[in-house]
């Protein structure tokens, strides 16, 4: 009876709190990505427990210039250095975190 009680809790504590957005910088680019949480050098995880936008890749997209149809190739790999918006989803069975986007900081 107790573990259910705790398990409820437990519940109702990630529902209240779905998701967490933690700052990150990534310390090597691909091939061997890898990316440090919150500036924790203690934080650094691999590619595996990423999941990285299109966006924040090389990746090919056909456009339109005065009705002419191209296909333009955007280079946005992710560099060392980089500083990251990430989103850590509560509840879920795998340890993913999603890239939001590069971010800068004005000061």
């Amino acid at each position: 009876m107790l573990a259910t009680i705790l398990l409820a809790a437990q519940g109702h504590n990630e529902a209240n709190r779905p998701v967490r957005l933690i700052p990150a910088d990534v310390v090597s680019p691909a091939p061997n990505l890898k990316i440090r949480l919150a500036n924790d050098d203690r934080q650094i995880y691999s590619a595996e427990y990423f999941i990285v936008p299109e966006t924040l890749t090389t990746h090919t997209k056909q456009v339109v210039i005065d009705g002419v149809t191209r296909n333009c190739t955007f280079n946005n790999d992710l560099q060392a250095g980089d500083e990251l918006m990430v989103a850590a989803v509560q509840g879920l069975e795998s340890s993913k975190y999603f890239i939001l986007d590069k971010v800068n900081q004005w000061e």
